[in-house]
């Protein structure tokens, strides 16, 4: 892997790491105006609740170490670069639980857009 390869990674984890931070606080509106305004109704928040709720257990941050845990696809479409990543998520009775959150991840005009594309629960 080369440093700017490194760099990238590094990059999507970040904006990975916003999503769960989201998903870690129960704040769900401000979720969905970050990675799916245009895809996600009133209702869809209240699922992404819903599932959380009913997995029963306490999601915290990511721990520092899990970029590695971070799977990333590159996808080739015409346009900006695109990345499908999926991303376990952490609980505080599990550690790196079954639950995961994929996003697509676009690099456009210097920045990383995020999109949630689903919480993924066993």
């Amino acid at each position: 892997m080369t440093a700017s390869d490194d760099a990238l990674r590094e990059r999507l984890f970040d904006a990975v790491s916003k999503v769960v931070n989201l998903l870690v606080a129960g704040d769900y509106r401000q979720l969905v105006r970050l990675a799916g305004a245009d895809r996600y109704s009133a209702e869809d928040i209240g699922g992404l609740e819903n599932v959380i709720r009913q997995y029963g257990r306490t999601l915290v941050k990511l721990p520092d170490d899990a970029v590695r845990y971070m799977s990333v696809i590159k996808v080739t479409l015409p346009g900006p670069p695109r990345y499908s990543v999926n991303m376990s998520l952490w609980t505080a009775e599990e550690g790196r639980s079954d639950l995961e959150v994929r996003l697509t991840l676009i690099e456009r005009d210097g920045e990383i857009v995020i999109e949630l594309d689903d919480l993924l629960v066993p």
